[in-house]
């Protein structure tokens, strides 16, 4: 039984998204995504097995008396969830899995394993069919893997609808679909899912498979930019500037931009109504906070808009800093 587990072995590069349409926010998918599958599953099974891995591992000065308490403890919970699994909880059975995997609470066992993992996934456990889609997807299966995934995302597993939508961009074991892929998008970024937020922004943004939509761009990069997504600040404060300006720049073309006003091109445009000049500060406070992640784009960004305001010596600052 090969582990159901390997998708912490993978590396982030073997996505099978292409790279040949156009998406500027492939990049950072194929960057991220596998790690935010980790997280899915971290996130079902810290929550079942939080209490028990920290009576596992009990302090130092603990007594004997009381270790013992705390294992017996953990034998209860072991054995409620096996009476749970035997009743046909799929969520159960996905964590007796993952215990026998990894011989957390009991004696390692893999195929007890791989019993109670075909279990959930019978049951349509949503991160047991995530699971077996990236085992099905590892194998070359891209077909299967995408029926699982699909499954999955349709019990509103918000991960899973974040990665089906890139099996409808690169065309992975289904037809490319862009208005699925912005469907499923959607559906995970209403629910608070901060990549598709920002895929969404990036999208309406820079005009990839859809009309570009500055008021939309704001709407979905704020959303990302608001739990702190440094790359959704940046092209917030993107979408800011181009508000005020008029005027399209990608990223590479704002850094151009940027770099060209301190080389002495002095081409960034100025705020001329109090209009513009609030969008510009709206663009500023964005590039700030984006800065503050070592964003180089930003921190040039933030430096020319300081130098607008003839704030020099803090501009220079940020300026040295990249």
């Amino acid at each position: 039984f090969d582990s159901f587990f390997t998708l912490y072995k993978i590396s982030a590069t073997q996505i099978y998204i292409p790279s040949d349409d156009g998406c500027a926010f492939h990049k950072r998918s194929k960057a991220m995504t596998r790690n935010r599958f980790t997280s899915v599953i971290h996130l079902f099974i810290s929550t079942l097995f939080i209490s028990t891995l920290l009576l596992i591992s009990p302090p130092p000065l603990m007594s004997e008396e009381s270790n013992q308490g705390n294992q017996d403890k953990v034998g209860d919970n072991i054995s409620k969830n096996k009476t749970a699994a035997e009743r046909g909880d799929a969520a159960a059975q996905y964590f007796l899995a993952y215990c026998y995997e990894f011989g957390q609470g009991v004696e390692e066992n893999q195929e007890l394993a791989k019993m109670w993992f075909n279990k959930a996934l019978e049951n349509e456990h949503p991160e047991a069919m995530v699971t077996q889609a990236m085992r099905l997807e590892d194998s070359g299966d891209h077909k299967n893997a995408f029926i699982y995934m699909e499954k999955a995302a349709n019990k509103n597993l918000m991960e899973a609808q974040f990665y089906l939508a890139f099996y409808y961009i690169g065309g992975t074991g289904v037809n490319k679909s862009m208005f699925e892929a912005r469907n499923w998008l959607k559906k995970a970024a209403m629910q608070g899912h901060a990549d598709s937020q920002y895929c969404l922004g990036n999208m309406y943004l820079n005009g990839h498979d859809v009309k570009r939509d500055l008021g939309k761009a704001i709407k979905w990069l704020m959303l990302a930019a608001n739990q702190d997504d440094g790359q959704a600040q940046y092209e917030l404060g993107l979408a800011y500037m181009h508000k005020a300006t008029d005027k399209y720049v990608d990223g590479n073309g704002a850094l151009e931009q940027a770099h060209n006003w301190f080389s002495g091109g002095r081409d960034l445009p100025i705020p001329n109504t109090a209009e513009d000049l609030a969008l510009f500060k709206e663009a500023n406070k964005w590039f700030e906070k984006a800065s503050y992640k070592n964003d180089i784009r930003a921190q040039f960004m933030h430096a020319s808009l300081l130098a607008t305001r003839n704030e020099i010596k803090t501009a220079y600052a940020w300026c040295f800093i990249v």
